[in-house]
């Protein structure tokens, strides 16, 4: 590492800085900064104790088990010349323990959908654009392997968080104006006039020239119908703005930008300092995140400091740089970094003073820069904590390896006492008569079998020790029994076998287990939720209106702009729940079976099993078999009040599955379509008596009033582009509204029965 401070870019990225210069901080910049570094090393100090336990959990966890604390220091430091004649032996039950524990953590990754606030159709579709704009992140961020990253830090840790973040250069390269927010993707229109703000000129000079063309027109009335000339106004009209763009301003230049995009990211809890004393994010007045980032990296964050930031000393190789070289009562040269600093972030909650809070960044202990806080309106920390065991009254989390480290070095101890008792099996000691003249050499495997000896001198004889009592290797499995039981992993969990694989009972041993981390789930699911709500809140902010994202759903790839994430206050978020079977993929395929042969997977119509509702329940997928198309009905269906609503024509298709589309048009009539709009609520019900008659008939009705037009029967090969439509002279029965009410109540019963069939279909 450069003693003078001096950073060396070897990458290429920095060229032009000059060495750091001496920078002159305004006095402001420079007590706040005094005030961020006496906080910073008060919550450092009370999290020192933590940070020691954690290192020595990852310790044993990653299976690096001789070590052992500092008498003096309470550091963690290795066996090495301690005790050196022993041998050691390390069986880590830890390591598949921990696997296990997280895989029953991360078997199911919630799922969260969005609840409107009202039952209006427009709040309805921007609830479901919502819900799959979260899916699109899911995929985009890849959430389930973030969820993963964030639970492989419990077992050792007992914390770890996400923090959600608007990434202004993220996304794809736009042209955009600073004045009005337009854009437009690529860089054809780049340093070109923005058109938006143009044609806000032009209207305005348009606008200016009507104003005076009335004027004018005005006198020369005034003129002939008194003969005089009326007196000139004082001012030409006033011009009026007519958008964003300043009157006196020229029309800008579209330059270059991104559009920006959320961003989710996984952090380290050693990277997180909170306020001592704080029992939750909540109870919080400020939080830090420390960033190790090359110089390189913190000089493009922050240009305007590039001359004056330098690397920092203290920044290790990698978090066991300390330990690797540590050994007892001896000293080591610790590895550090070059051209490496530490960038910290530090978000201020809401104060009399600063409405929305603040964050603040200081790099080589300057203050870089201080923003007011645009995540203001989450009303909380950008932050979101995962955890294991809650104590009360202690921020941090408790990881299970705390309860199970210890019982993992006796388990040690047994097994190097049980390997020294081997060595003496194999190499048993042996009792040489003094003057019997016999080697060492003579009693190895290798040498000769013929051994000459004195007889005179005594007996040789060997000793072998007695055998290893059982209640060592039956203190051993407890041992690892414990571990499991501390981690709530069962046995069938962790891999070992049942004496009786009956699917009841392995389920019954499996919800006890669930039961412990019930707790645990609830507060991360909690939190998990929360998340969620702060990304949409990010999107409904940052996001252009005519910006477009793509999902895949039950229906199929479809695209929704962000216009249509229009969510009034009150909406809310929740976590799917899940049908009650076990989310171990045996156990499940096991209890859906139990279920089949029970009856409850069974088609009403036909009386043969359900194949596409057993392998929905069962998760089970095999390529090209049982595709589930009822879905995708159901979700084509679920939009026609809100097309109808809009304005846009329905037009029924001949592959149209009538009876699901009667019965979700049904369950819309008695649920939000009773405080729609009358027009639109008549015309969804028309649709619906319609689909009704389709059920009962066998086939197509005649179009009902205020529909245009039916399936095309004159072409049954018709296509989903292009359905065709059912002509007046092809209706057997002419205009069914003249009659519906007499059909009425025969299609209510019919689509009553309609819907308890489906209901039944799918057990």
């Amino acid at each position: 590492m450069p003693q003078n401070g001096e950073s060396q870019d070897f990458a290429g990225i920095a060229d032009g800085y000059t060495p750091p210069d001496q920078y002159s901080e305004p006095e402001e910049l420079k007590k706040l900064g005094a005030n961020l570094k006496d906080w910073f090393a008060k919550a450092y100090e009370a999290r020192t104790a933590y940070d020691r336990d954690w290192e020595l959990y990852r310790l044993y966890l990653k299976g690096d088990q001789l070590v052992v604390r500092h008498k003096d220091t309470g550091e963690v430091v290795r066996l090495t010349a301690e005790d050196s004649k022993r041998l050691r032996s390390v069986n880590n039950v830890l390591r598949p323990t921990a696997r296990s524990l997280v895989g029953k953590l991360t078997r199911s990754v919630p799922t969260c959908t969005v609840l409107p606030a009202t039952t209006d159709v427009e709040e309805q579709h921007a609830a479901r654009a919502a819900s799959a704009f979260l899916q699109y992140v899911r995929r985009k961020e890849d959430l389930d392997v973030k969820y993963l990253d964030v639970n492989n830090k419990l077992p050792w840790a007992g914390n770890a968080f996400m923090q959600v973040c608007w990434d202004s250069s993220a996304g794809a390269d736009i042209s955009f104006c600073e004045v009005c927010d337009f854009y437009d993707y690529g860089d054809d229109l780049l340093g070109e006039e923005c058109p938006q703000c143009a044609m806000q000129k032009q209207q305005e000079m348009m606008l200016y020239q009507q104003k005076m063309q009335a004027e004018i027109a005005g006198a020369q009335q005034e003129l002939a119908q008194t003969g005089m000339l009326p007196e000139a106004p004082d001012s030409p009209p006033d011009v009026e703005q007519l958008g964003p763009l300043p009157l006196q301003q020229e029309v800008p230049t579209l330059i270059e930008a991104n559009e920006g995009d959320v961003k989710v990211y996984v952090r380290d809890p050693r990277d997180i300092f909170i306020e001592p004393g704080a029992e939750s994010l909540e109870q919080a007045q400020m939080i830090c995140f420390r960033e190790v980032v090359p110089v390189a990296t913190a000089r493009q964050r922050f240009p305007e400091f590039g001359n004056i930031i330098s690397s920092d000393y203290g920044v290790m190789v990698d978090r066991t740089a300390q330990l690797r070289y540590n050994q007892v009562d001896s000293y080591g040269t610790i590895e550090e970094l070059d051209d490496h600093c530490y960038v910290y972030e530090y978000h201020e909650a809401p104060t009399p003073m600063h409405r929305k809070g603040r964050v603040i960044y200081m790099v080589n202990e300057y203050v870089v820069k201080v923003m007011e806080s645009p995540y203001g309106a989450f009303r909380r920390f950008p932050f979101y904590h995962f955890g294991f065991d809650k104590n009360d009254g202690e921020f941090w989390r408790e990881p299970f390896a705390a309860q199970a480290w210890h019982r993992q070095r006796e388990i040690n101890q047994i097994e190097t006492q049980i390997r020294e008792h081997v060595e003496l099996l194999l190499r048993p000691k042996f009792f040489k008569a003094i003057g019997s003249r016999i080697t060492t050499d003579e009693l190895s495997a290798t040498s000769a079998q013929v051994v000459s000896y004195n007889a005179a001198a005594g007996r040789n004889y060997f000793e072998s020790p007695p055998p290893v009592p059982a209640d060592i290797f039956r203190r051993n499995a407890q041992l690892a029994a414990d571990i499991r039981m501390q981690a709530a992993v069962t046995d069938q969990e962790a891999g070992i076998s049942m004496s009786d694989p009956n699917g009841r009972a392995m389920a019954i041993i499996e919800a006890e287990s669930d039961q412990q981390v019930g707790p645990i789930l609830m507060r991360n699911n909690s939190e998990w939720r929360e998340m969620h709500r702060c990304i949409l809140m990010l999107v409904q902010m940052y996001y252009h209106p005519e910006r477009k994202f793509l999902t895949a759903g039950a229906d199929g790839m479809q695209t929704y702009s962000f216009d249509e994430i229009r969510l009034e206050p009150g909406y809310d978020i929740q976590i799917e729940q899940e049908d009650g079977l076990s989310r171990n993929p045996a156990v499940r395929l096991t209890q859906a079976l139990d279920l089949m042969n029970a009856g409850v997977f069974m088609d009403q119509q036909t009386g043969a099993p359900d194949i596409k509702a057993f392998m929905r329940h069962a998760k089970v997928k095999v390529p090209h078999a049982g595709y589930d198309d009822e879905a995708s009905e159901r979700a084509v269906a679920a939009k026609i009040p809100y097309l109808i609503e809009q304005g846009q024509p329905f037009i029924p298709s001949v592959e149209d599955d009538p009876m699901i589309f009667a019965e979700e048009l049904l369950g819309w009539l008695r649920g939000p379509g009773r405080r729609a709009d009358p027009a639109v609520r008549d015309q969804c019900r028309q649709v619906w008596m319609f689909y009704v008659g389709w059920a009962m008939q066998g086939q197509p009705p005649a179009p009902v009033s205020g529909m245009p037009g039916g399936p095309d029967q004159t072409n049954m090969g018709g296509t989903p582009n292009n359905p065709g439509r059912l002509g007046t002279d092809m209706a057997p029965g002419g205009d069914i509204s003249s009659d519906a009410g007499a059909q009425v109540g025969q299609a209510d019963r019919a689509a009553e029965g309609v819907a308890r069939v489906q209901q039944n279909r799918e057990g």
